[in-house]
């Protein structure tokens, strides 16, 4: 039995392309861990309510913030240390940015007035202007922002 073949020759490299990368990220993840990927991708049902989720994207956020900027102590929230201080106000930035977090909801999260997280979010918004006059501080915002989006992408995966 004959099946005719209807697909063009432009569709065929981009279904080749698409089995191609079903092929790579089976072989990287192994067909179970790739299954659920796609699962994930696909299906609109989520595994963590919206609550749940917050509360991990902040305390990653946070970790890597402290991280990336090199702050070690324990007040991360109260410490008027300035790489404390640039974290933080990354964070806020990035919540907003990619998340369209309000500032009442960053507010609770990390003990602070509503107007004081609005401040830092304009405040940096402004320095992004003036880019090249701070560069060690956005060498490490980007690999903060970097490592931010991976995360996000991980958590909707998963």
């Amino acid at each position: 039995m004959n099946k005719q073949k209807d697909i063009s020759k432009e569709n065929l490299t981009i279904y080749g392309l698409l089995d191609t990368r079903v092929q790579e990220l089976v072989s990287k993840f192994g067909i179970t861990r790739a299954i659920v990927m796609l699962d994930g991708i696909t299906s609109g049902k989520t595994v963590l309510d919206d609550s749940e989720k917050e509360t991990l994207i902040i305390n990653f956020l946070t970790i890597r913030a402290k991280k990336h900027f090199g702050f070690s102590g324990d007040d991360f929230l109260e410490s008027q240390d300035q790489n404390a201080r640039d974290a933080r106000m990354c964070c806020y930035y990035l919540l907003i940015k990619h998340l369209d977090m309000s500032y009442q909801t960053i507010a609770y999260y990390y003990r602070q007035k509503r107007r004081n997280i609005r401040y830092n979010y304009k405040k940096l918004e402004e320095i992004v202007v003036i880019k090249p006059f701070y560069k060690d501080f956005f060498k490490r915002f980007d690999a903060l922002e970097a490592s931010f989006i991976t995360y996000l992408l991980e958590l909707k995966t998963k």
